[in-house]
């Protein structure tokens, strides 16, 4: 069995393919490009699969192993994000459309996953009993 870390791959992973699907779905029926909405989508996707996986295995552990994949999974996205943008926008319209669209696909499902994922990983290693200090 996995540990924190692969559970939380495997799960976001099927988070991130849905999203895809979604993605690709949305951006055939609006007429717009593939090829951008899977570049902004897969950079994204494959980042905070990543991020959110080594921040899983480090979650609740002594050290700054969770706070530096917390700022890898930033920077990466940031960088990636504004790269790849600038070469969608010598493109063309339809090309940042679906980029944009893409990179909300890769992003947004992953980070309500992630949220809810830690929300429910920090309550679940609270003592139960009600303590509160």
């Amino acid at each position: 069995m996995p540990g924190r870390g692969g559970r939380f791959v495997l799960a976001a992973s099927a988070v991130a393919v849905a999203a895809g699907v979604v993605l690709l779905a949305a951006t055939r029926s609006a007429g717009g490009s593939e090829s951008w909405a899977l570049a902004g989508w897969g950079p994204m996707a494959a980042i905070a699969v990543g991020s959110g996986g080594a921040m899983a295995a480090r979650h609740g552990r002594p050290g700054s192993g969770f706070l530096a994949a917390l700022a890898v999974g930033m920077l990466s996205r940031l960088t990636v994000a504004a790269a790849l943008g600038l070469v969608a926008t010598r493109a063309g319209e339809t090309a940042v459309l679906s980029y944009v669209a893409g990179l909300a696909a890769g992003f947004l499902p992953l980070q309500a996953f992630e949220v809810v994922w830690f929300y429910r990983a920090a309550h679940a290693a609270r003592p139960s009993g009600g303590e509160a200090r």
